[in-house]
């Protein structure tokens, strides 16, 4: 299983868990052509999954991890995402 942290960005797997000053963000790599980003307010859960995310559970494949001074860049074969770091802001 993957595990890294970059600063305030934890890699497990295929999430990608963020903490900032008002909670946490976490961005599930699905595949290299789908994400799905989750919020949630300092101290409180992510909710379960609901029945529009059918499948749960996705297979593994490589994607890249590069944090900068202001961002996070994450690339896969298909996609170039960003996070800006302060505010949390996600651009693909």
């Amino acid at each position: 299983m993957r595990l890294e942290t970059y600063g305030k960005c934890k890699v497990v797997a295929n999430h990608l868990d963020l903490q900032h000053a008002e909670g946490r963000v976490r961005i599930t790599l699905c595949t290299p052509e789908m994400l799905r980003i989750q919020a949630t307010p300092q101290g409180e859960q992510f909710a379960p999954d609901g029945p529009a995310l059918v499948k749960r559970r996705w297979g593994r494949f490589p994607f890249s991890v590069e944090e900068r001074e202001e961002e996070i860049k994450v690339r896969t074969a298909s996609l170039g995402i960003t996070i800006g770091k302060n505010p949390v802001v996600v651009t693909f």
